[in-house]
């Protein structure tokens, strides 16, 4: 992945159309571009995370989608679009990646890690928390609701 060159404004823009980010004020979402964080770009085909790793950085993906494969040779267990966010295990408890991301499309990424998060004032590292956990949330209920609906067959 090679980091994003492109200008302030058209990252704002897209920041502001990016689920994870609503929560932010403006401002905040401009401390984003202020700060030392990496916005990536990343061909399709790629592999993002790969299962098994230890690298424990945390993605919020702004462009393209992703494929979430749990094992070689069966098919992707999830679709991950912008406003998703990937890595968030290992980042929050330095474990091994429990799957791989691989990009289906061209993707433009935030690249965050502990350091990085650390610069942050801590109303933003809260607001980024609570992203987290909310996602993470919601990933269980879709979960829940998607083996329930099988169950019950």
């Amino acid at each position: 992945m090679k980091p994003i060159e492109v200008n302030d404004l058209k990252l704002l823009e897209i920041l502001n159309r990016v689920p994870f980010f609503k929560k932010f004020s403006p401002s905040e979402r401009a401390s984003f571009l202020a700060s030392a964080i990496q916005f990536l770009k990343c061909p399709a085909g790629r592999y993002i995370i790969r299962k098994g790793e230890r690298e424990t950085s945390f993605y919020i993906i702004l462009a393209g989608e992703a494929s979430v494969v749990a094992q070689k040779n069966l098919p992707p267990v999830g679709v991950l679009k912008p406003g998703y966010f990937i890595g968030e295990g290992a980042f929050i408890n330095n474990n091994p990646r429990s799957a791989s991301v691989v990009a289906e499309t061209p993707m433009v990424l935030i690249r965050l890690d502990q350091e990085s998060l650390l610069r942050f004032p801590s109303s933003i590292r809260e607001k980024i928390k609570d992203q987290i956990i909310e996602g993470m949330a919601n990933r269980i209920a879709d979960m829940n609701a998607k083996y329930l609906s099988v169950d019950s067959r």
